[in-house]
């Protein structure tokens, strides 16, 4: 009720933006603002798109792709670690076929792969967010906002957060994987935030040393996903909703960690 109650406050007229990419400077005019009055709930979810690379702008096969073998796939080129067109055709039907609001999206590289992957297969319907996280291989935890959505987005990050790893010898590193990414939406720079939408990518159950599937590890990262999530509540009120989306790798409903 207070998401909804909120919803009704005010509104946000569109905005023409430039962006840089690839060498070129274009802008764009923004999807028309919906009125806050129109929105009557928000469709939210996350998606696991596994491995959206891109490769100076590309982010599919330019040609059908070939069989290789586990230590030549290793070691192929950029080109042949994209997706196929189909692949990425079928991914995006699924979010429009959806119809999400706010969603979640891990294992994208980085901003250029998310924003062609938007432009080029959602129709440029969803305005791209991502900041890169800690993951050596580049899969990142980004987040795609339908445009025309009446908020104003603050983006924040969390992959500096670190813990004491007594696998390590307490050794003091990076908690997150990827990242613990936030985006803060408001009808005004200044208001009270509507909602607050994390995403995570927790660590896989591949085993660390002296730490079987990761236990240890994932333990400790959602201990401290909790903990940022209450010092979020401190800061802007424990009445502002709060979703976690992303993936957990695990089942939250029965698993310890």
């Amino acid at each position: 009720m207070n998401l909804i109650h909120r919803l009704f406050s005010a509104s946000i007229l569109g905005l023409v933006f430039c962006l840089s990419s690839f060498g070129q400077t274009f802008c764009l005019q923004q999807a028309e603002k919906k009125p806050i009055e129109s929105l009557k709930a928000l469709n939210v979810g996350s998606y696991n798109v596994l491995n959206l690379f891109e490769d100076h702008g590309h982010i599919h096969h330019k040609k059908k792709k070939e069989f290789f073998s586990v230590i030549e796939d290793f070691a192929r080129p950029m080109e042949e670690t994209l997706k196929t067109f189909e692949s990425l055709q079928n991914e995006a039907r699924v979010i429009l076929d959806n119809d999400y609001d706010v969603l979640a999206v891990e294992e994208v590289e980085n901003l250029e792969a998310l924003t062609a992957f938007s432009e080029q297969f959602l129709d440029g319907k969803y305005d791209s967010y991502l900041i890169e996280g800690n993951d050596p291989r580049g899969i990142d935890v980004g987040f795609l906002v339908r445009s025309s959505l009446p908020f104003q987005v603050e983006q924040r990050s969390h992959k500096e957060e670190t813990w004491e790893d007594p696998t390590q010898g307490n050794k003091v590193s990076k908690v997150f994987s990827r990242d613990l990414p936030a985006l803060i939406f408001r009808t005004e720079k200044k208001d009270k935030p509507v909602m607050i939408f994390f995403g995570t990518h927790f660590k896989s159950k591949r085993d660390r040393p002296h730490d079987p599937e990761s236990r240890i590890l994932r333990k400790a990262q959602v201990d401290k996903a909790s903990e940022i999530l209450r010092n979020y509540e401190k800061e802007f009120g424990s009445d502002t909703p709060i979703f976690l989306a992303g993936d957990f790798n695990g089942e939250i409903a029965h698993e310890k960690e």
